[in-house]
């Protein structure tokens, strides 16, 4: 089974931790031209159907912790790349316990 556009997050009930809020986004890899590749992020059914051509593989998954307000460390840290989106979701109710919101178009 091919991976979908899903993007979602979920609310980190931890008022301890650091991190506020856990968000979950599409993300695709491209060629550029100096022959490396780009990570792009994908937020839309239209922009998830444009670029299935051009795009290397099939759409993965990342991860990032949106910092609570008054911590002064950078607003949001990478946590995590997953290729399939149940292993996302896994990850995040082992963090937080509970099923994450998706939103997918």
């Amino acid at each position: 089974m091919s991976n979908t556009l899903c993007n979602g997050g979920i609310k980190n009930n931890n008022p301890k931790s650091p991190i506020e809020y856990f968000r979950l986004i599409t993300v695709r890899e491209f060629s550029d031209y100096e022959g490396g590749t780009i990570v792009d992020v994908i937020t839309s059914a239209e922009q998830f159907l444009n670029t299935e051509e051009e795009a290397i593989d099939e759409p993965f998954y990342q991860i990032f912790g949106q910092r609570r307000i008054e911590d002064n460390n950078p607003k949001e840290i990478f946590l995590g790349e997953f290729y399939s989106l149940d292993k996302a979701k896994e990850f995040l109710y082992n963090i937080t316990g509970e099923v994450p919101e998706i939103i997918s178009y």
